[in-house]
Order: C-alpha cells, then sequence, then structure tokens
C-alpha cells in the first residue's frame, strides 16, 4: 500500500511530513524547489529518504508553495514573493511579486547611515559620528548634542585638533549659513580643505576643486571624490574617512570614522561619547560663537 500523501501524514517510522509534501524513500529535494526552477542549484544523482513536494508544489524557504507561487531571480539570487533586497552597496532596491514580477528602483542610505550587513540582514544602518547642521541653523553635534547658532555667519564644524598630526589626516569643513528668503536659515557656502586640495560645494549644486569648477563624478584629488547622490544632493568622501553631505535644501552633514573620535575640534563637537561638553565650554559660553572661522568672517569678532 502506498504511503499516505495528505497534509501531515505519519507514515510508521519514517517521517512527519509538513502540508503539500508526502514521505518518499528516495527524493532529490533540490530538484523539487523554486530556486532549481529558476537554474539557480543542482542536484547530485543520489537521493534520500525524506519528504518532498507534491505534484505542482515547489520547495521555497523550507515550504512547498504552488508553482505558480515562485518568486524571482537577481544576479544568481532568489527572491521569494513578496521579499527585497539591497544591491551590496546598497545602490538599488529589488522587490518580487507575484504580479508584477522583479522590479528595481534605485535606492542608497543617506546621510548618517552606512550600508552594512548587520544581525544577517543587508541595509543602511545607522551610524557613529554624524554631524547636521538642518534648515533654521539647527546643529546636533556628533555625540548627539542639540542646539541653534544665533546669528548668520561662517562657522568651521569639525577639522582636527591642533597637535594630533600623527593621528588622523587634517580635514577642515568650513559652513556658510546665511539668510534665506528674508527668515529662514540655511547652508550657503561649504568649503571642505584635506591636506592635498580643497574643495567647494554651492546650494546651486557648483562644486570646484582648487578653485575650479568640476563636473561630476570627480575624483581630482589622490585621497577625495565628488559625487551626486540618486536625490540630487553633493557627497564629498575622504578616504580616511570623512564624509560631507550638501542637500537641496541648505541641510549639511558631517560624518567621520570611528578612528576620529576624540581627536577633533568644531561646532560638531569633539566626538568623545559625552554630549554634555559639546555645547558650552569652561565659561558656559555657546561653542558656535566660539566656532566662528574668523578668517572668513573679518566683520565677527
Amino acid at each position: 500500500m502506498a504511503p499516505p500523501s495528505h497534509p501531515g501524514a505519519l507514515v510508521p517510522g519514517t517521517l512527519q511530513c509538513p502540508t503539500h509534501s508526502h514521505y518518499s524513500i528516495c527524493t532529490r529535494t533540490c530538484q523539487g524547489s523554486c530556486a532549481a526552477l529558476s537554474g539557480l542549484t543542482g542536484c547530485t544523482t543520489r537521493c534520500f529518504e525524506g519528504c518532498e513536494c507534491d505534484d505542482r508544489f515547489l520547495l521555497s524557504q523550507g515550504v512547498c508553495i504552488p508553482v505558480q507561487d515562485c518568486g524571482c531571480t537577481h544576479n544568481g539570487r532568489y527572491l521569494p514573493v513578496n521579499s527585497s533586497l539591497l544591491t551590496s552597496d546598497c545602490s538599488e532596491r529589488c522587490s518580487c511579486s507575484s504580479s508584477s514580477g522583479l522590479t528595481c528602483q534605485a535606492a542608497g542610505c543617506p546621510p548618517g547611515r552606512v550600508c552594512e550587513v548587520r544581525a544577517e540582514a543587508r541595509n543602511c544602518w545607522a551610524t557613529r559620528g554624524l554631524c547636521v547642521l538642518s534648515v533654521g541653523a539647527n546643529l546636533t553635534t556628533f555625540d548627539g548634542a542639540r542646539g541653534a547658532t544665533t546669528s548668520p555667519g561662517v562657522y568651521e564644524l569639525s577639522s582636527r585638533c591642533p597637535g594630533l598630526q600623527n593621528t588622523i589626516p587634517w580635514f577642515r569643513v568650513v559652513a556658510e549659513v546665511q539668510i534665506c528668503r528674508g527668515k529662514t536659515e540655511a547652508a550657503g557656502q561649504v568649503h571642505i580643505f584635506f591636506q592635498d586640495g580643497m574643495v567647494t560645494l554651492t546650494p546651486n549644486k557648483g562644486v570646484w576643486v582648487n578653485g575650479l569648477r568640476v563636473d561630476l563624478p570627480a575624483e581630482k584629488l589622490a585621497s577625495v571624490s565628488v559625487s551626486r547622490t540618486p536625490d540630487g544632493s553633493l557627497l564629498v568622501r575622504q578616504k580616511a574617512g570623512v564624509q560631507v553631505w550638501l542637500g537641496a535644501n541648505g541641510k549639511v552633514a558631517v560624518i567621520v570614522s570611528d578612528d576620529h573620535a576624540g581627536k577633533l575640534c568644531g561646532a560638531c563637537g569633539n566626538f568623545d561619547g559625552d554630549q554634555t561638553n559639546d555645547w558650552h565650554d569652561s565659561q558656559e559660553k555657546p561653542t558656535m560663537e566660539k566656532w566662528r572661522a574668523q578668517d572668513f568672517s573679518p566683520c565677527y569678532g
């Protein structure tokens, strides 16, 4: 007598088979999978005792599903229906649906997030070392302290502190805070200085390297690249771990790697993990006033 094949059938001395599968003395599970249907896996000639999917069902993520519900393939990977994945650089997200099949859209990680695999999942994960100067001239330091500039001007957001020549490569980020439309404060020009040159970003999306306007993407400096993100923002990357992002609305973000912790000076703070020392000095004066860039603003004393 043939073994029972209804869901959950128990075959004496063998296995409890899950829904839409049955016991077989010689099964090749990989041949009966959605991945195999897509040509993503192969099988040996050997078989084994176990459960295999019923007719018109295939294995997907350990469950037997109707053949028509099998998922999609993308660059050699199988995606079940109603699932998605990010490409290795998080620049694209691809989704699989039963109605439209595989669709891909531009993605990318926003400032303050990095493309990494954590907890077995690739995503845009929050990163440490993010300082943001947002519209309205509100500043959030590397350590998370929040405050506001007191008036328009040119401010030094971040730089390597003096006396640390042999720790991290030198850099300096200077941003202009200006009045827009008579009342709103936003960033104007942003100047980023490195050991091998200077990059200037402007609100109208112009980019200058060492005083010359460049087309993007650009790698005019040995250690620095400048590019445009999918949303039209500008991104400057230094190989040593400094990124500067300028958004269309005058928002600026400075992102530094953990190597910079405790070695920074500027309005963005020292990145020492203590936000209580970011917004006031020993005389309780707001640090934004302390970090006016005098060489850019001679009228401010």
